[in-house]
């Protein structure tokens, strides 16, 4: 089946998410507001940011694969599972990313990422 499988033209790959109600005309509405909002150069607009959070934890996501019937890889762990969250933020125009990490991540650590944001680009 293995042979088989590649010269039917399968493969054995993880699907993809796509944003199922994407919808192209706000899509397009938000590509022209926000060519409209990088030209503003009168004071209005001082700078762009992109913010975002995330996690990186220390143990890996087991993928599928395939195994002999019987036969499943093991893969030791001890139990704990780390982390750590980043939120960040990067200026559009200059390339700039200010990020910080935390152990945990609520609405008091948003607002006090948020102040260092306000700081760091007056």
């Amino acid at each position: 089946m293995r042979a088989l499988l590649p010269r039917l033209g399968l493969s054995y790959t993880r699907p993809t998410y796509t944003l199922a109600k994407a919808d192209p005309e706000k899509q397009e509405a938000f590509r022209e507001e926000f060519a409209t909002a990088k030209k503003m150069n009168d004071g209005e607009i001082d700078r762009i940011l992109f913010q975002d959070e995330s996690m990186i934890r220390d143990y890996q996501a087991i993928a599928k694969t395939w195994f002999p019937k019987g036969q499943q890889k093991k893969i030791p762990t001890y139990g704990k599972h780390h982390g750590v969250k980043l939120i960040g933020a990067l200026d559009y125009t200059t390339g700039d990313i200010f990020c910080i990490e935390r152990e945990r991540y609520d609405a008091k650590e948003f607002l006090s990422f948020l102040e260092q944001v306000v700081d760091r680009y007056l």
